[in-house]
């Protein structure tokens, strides 16, 4: 619990709110390795308010279509780190992903163009 600019951090660390939105969504194409990544900014805030310890961190999931979301390609944890890469995509088909933050099993909204898909 917090008292003015000072954090007492109790031993179970429980999320407070919903994670904000990830932000700066970059997708980086190397045509020669046949890869493509996918990297993001945390967002502002992470749920954890000012309970969040060290060991506190946020992870993702990183949500790909490749019919502009009639449906979910794939998703993909990310444990640690803002960026993910794919290899062996086709090429001439067109991509797009949305990142999620989650802090424990609290997710917040999709980070990237338009809304959530439905899981």
């Amino acid at each position: 619990k917090g008292a003015g600019n000072t954090c007492v951090f109790p031993t179970d660390i429980v999320p407070t709110t919903i994670p904000g939105m990830p932000t700066d969504l970059a997708v980086v194409e190397d045509t020669e390795a046949r890869t493509v990544c996918v990297s993001w900014a945390p967002p502002l805030e992470s749920g954890f308010g000012c309970a969040q310890a060290a060991d506190q961190q946020l992870s993702y999931r990183v949500i790909m279509s490749q019919d502009n979301w009639a449906t979910v390609a794939s998703q993909t944890p990310v444990a640690s780190g803002t960026e993910t890469c794919y290899q062996g995509l086709v090429s001439g088909l067109t991509y797009w992903w949305r990142i999620v933050a989650c802090n424990g099993g609290i997710c917040g909204c999709c980070g990237g163009e338009g809304g959530c898909p439905a899981d």
